[in-house]
């Protein structure tokens, strides 16, 4: 009998190793994801930043790294520049819920594009920078 109970607690043991092994797996795809939503959605302000040069070198298409309180009135407006950032924002904000995006380019043509968000395995940021 006792050796009964002891291969129980084994069993119930490497029962519980495998579910914590399947969460830490999970919890790892879901990061991933999550990463390279954040890359595609950077890749795609880039890929509007490089349409739209000599604007984004202007500095119109930056956006602070804390949010714009004002991103609303962006969509009414007749600015295409504005229109795009408010269309990469609000993509950013459902794609990623809480996500903060931020946008900086200088003269040369150098431009920064991050978005920080929080997953569940803490605050993430991603940023690739560009040449346009």
């Amino acid at each position: 009998m006792l050796e009964v109970l002891i291969a129980m607690f084994i069993l119930v043991g490497a029962l519980y190793g495998f579910a914590k092994l399947q969460l830490k797996n999970t919890q790892a795809f879901s990061s991933a994801y999550a990463r390279t939503q954040a890359v595609s959605l950077i890749e795609e302000m880039i890929a509007k930043l490089q349409t739209q040069r000599q604007s984004a070198v202007a500095g119109l298409f930056d956006i602070p790294p804390s949010s714009i309180t004002d991103i609303a009135s962006y969509s009414s407006s007749s600015d295409l520049y504005k229109k795009l950032t408010y269309s990469w924002v609000d993509s950013v904000e459902n794609i990623l819920p809480g996500a903060k995006g931020a946008i900086k380019c200088d003269v040369i043509g150098i431009c920064v594009v991050s978005i920080k968000f929080t997953h569940n395995t803490g605050n993430l940021v991603q940023t690739l920078r560009a040449k346009l």
